[in-house]
């Protein structure tokens, strides 16, 4: 009896063992998800460069690579690249969720990604070597996850309560009345 209460306990101790790891490890996420997605993701210069780069670098000669881009084509580049590497490493590392960032970015990453591919694959031939493979690996999650099934996973409010919101905040008796 002493030997299956030990047996039990060892299970219960490891089980809550888990879930407490499991929960420090999400609570290290949102620190990481601020620092990337809103310091840099909304930076005004890095859209920019983001743009620029989904804009332009399809129509720049891939065997150039990265490093034989002309500036600031170059700069942005590498900063958009090595950004969406960095989120990619968090990703393949676990370090972070996927869902968290693939919900978000999906979009945009597909594009940048397909922006970039072949430069990234040129770079890679000249180099001959590894280069942005954690760009590639959050590309291929995005590839891999439908935004459309993730955005099914979010609720939606009914086009009546809309309605109903709006016509009480013009009523001037509801809740956004300013009188």
């Amino acid at each position: 009896m002493a030997m299956v209460v030990s047996v039990l306990a060892l299970g219960i101790t490891s089980t809550l063992t888990r879930a407490q790891v499991r929960s420090m490890h999400k609570a290290n996420e949102l620190p990481v998800m601020i620092e990337l997605l809103i310091k840099e993701y909304i930076n005004e210069e890095f859209q920019a460069q983001h743009r620029l780069v989904t804009e332009t670098l399809p129509t720049v000669d891939a065997s150039l690579g990265f490093e034989g881009l002309p500036e600031p084509l170059r700069a942005a580049a590498y900063r958009t690249a090595w950004y969406y590497n960095a989120t990619g490493g968090l990703i393949a590392l676990g370090t972070v969720e996927e869902h968290m960032f693939v919900r978000g970015i999906n979009y945009r990453v597909r594009n940048a990604w397909s922006a970039m591919e072949a430069h990234i694959l040129a770079e890679r031939d000249l180099r001959g070597q590894p280069f942005l493979d954690g760009f590639e690996h959050l590309a291929a999650r995005c590839f891999a996850n439908d935004p459309k099934v993730l955005q099914s996973r979010f609720e939606k409010v009914p086009a009546i309560a809309k309605r109903a919101s709006l016509e009480l905040r013009n009523s001037g008796d509801g809740w956004g009345s300013t009188s």
